[in-house]
């Protein structure tokens, strides 16, 4: 007997439905992989309609429902770690065009997928704005009578819309940096803290340019919000700057920061 016989077998853990699921995907001859795309749209979809839902039911104000900045902030930072923690295993919990855009630079996700969470993302930050609409009054969504409705992005009057696009182009270019950074190879020790990190992100976000520009970063919310309220006012800031941010900014980091362990045969040294 040799002593690869008493060596301990190894197995590979595969992540798999539970027996009931699984007995109706090969009932009805559907692959697994094609279960798998169908959850992360889902995903996506759920993730960002709570995303904005709680996010701008968080934000609402008038007479009976007081609000301030930093309350506004830091729910959409704990709504984000909320979030990610509960579909970040599921679908990466993008949860926004620009994060699936620098994933994809990052060759993390097929240009297909990449439609495919953007469709998703797009019906979820409708369905979660509709539903915010439906349950909270009309005066709260309103801000007591204010220029424009929760969540509905739009520049501080006090700064033009140039300005408004560089705040949302330097915050979107935090929250992509933080995404890259986070697939980083020699951050993987640190994953367990990934939810944590990415509501702080947003909450410091919030807390820095939230009253010049509204720390939008994400053009599906900022699209649900103008949309159901048709008030587009230098609606162009919210869609060019984060995308032009990711696509700057995770390139910048894939090519000059990222790094990659690879095996390495090291040699004994020569006496």
């Amino acid at each position: 007997m040799g002593l690869e016989s008493l060596q301990l077998p190894t197995y590979e853990r595969i992540a798999e439905p539970i027996p009931w699921t699984k007995s109706l995907l090969d009932k009805f001859n559907i692959k697994l992989s094609t279960m798998d795309k169908f959850c992360q749209f889902l995903g996506e979809v759920i993730g960002t309609s709570m995303l904005v839902f709680l996010g701008c039911t968080g934000c609402v104000q008038n007479a009976n429902f007081a609000n301030s900045p930093l309350q506004s902030s830091l729910n959409v930072g704990l709504v984000v770690m909320v979030i990610v923690h509960c579909f970040g295993c599921v679908c990466g919990a993008h949860l926004n065009p620009a994060i699936t855009l620098a994933v994809y630079i990052y060759d993390m996700i097929s240009l297909t997928m990449s439609g495919v969470y953007f469709a998703g993302q797009l019906l979820g930050a409708f369905l979660g704005y509709g539903l915010m609409k439906a349950l909270v009054p009309a005066n709260a969504i309103s801000l007591g009578g204010a220029a424009h409705g929760v969540c509905v992005p739009a520049p501080h009057p006090d700064i033009t819309a140039m300005q408004a696009f560089w705040i949302e182009f330097i915050a979107s270019a935090m929250l992509i940096i933080t995404t890259c950074s986070a697939a980083d190879a020699r951050n993987n020790a640190f994953q367990d803290s990934l939810p944590i990190r990415f509501g702080l992100t947003v909450t410091c976000l919030g807390l820095s340019v939230g009253q010049l520009s509204g720390a939008m970063c994400n053009p599906v919310k900022a699209f649900a919000a103008a949309a159901w309220n048709y008030d587009f006012q230098d609606h162009w800031v919210y869609w060019t700057a984060p995308l032009i941010s990711a696509a700057v900014s995770a390139t910048f980091y894939k090519v000059i920061f990222k790094r990659d362990y690879v095996e390495r045969r090291v040699l004994p040294e020569k006496r």
